[in-house]
């Protein structure tokens, strides 16, 4: 029997890069525009939960609880 090689985890960014994506999002993104405060809203969501691109893309707001 073959043995199964380990999967290697996908890297994370350090604290330092981090704050550093964090605090450039006010100057890549208008977060008083749709579109701005749309795509800093994907950021964060990437950055708290983990999700992958493909359920992000697939997430419906039935999916979401917004109240504890």
């Amino acid at each position: 029997m073959k043995r199964k090689e380990p999967q290697k985890l996908p890297k994370s960014l350090t604290s330092e890069q981090l704050t550093e994506l964090l605090d450039a999002l006010p100057q890549a993104f208008d977060r008083n525009t749709s579109t701005g405060f749309r795509n800093i809203t994907i950021v964060y969501t990437f950055l708290h939960t983990g999700l992958r691109l493909s359920e992000l893309l697939n997430l419906k707001l039935d999916d979401v609880k917004l109240i504890d």
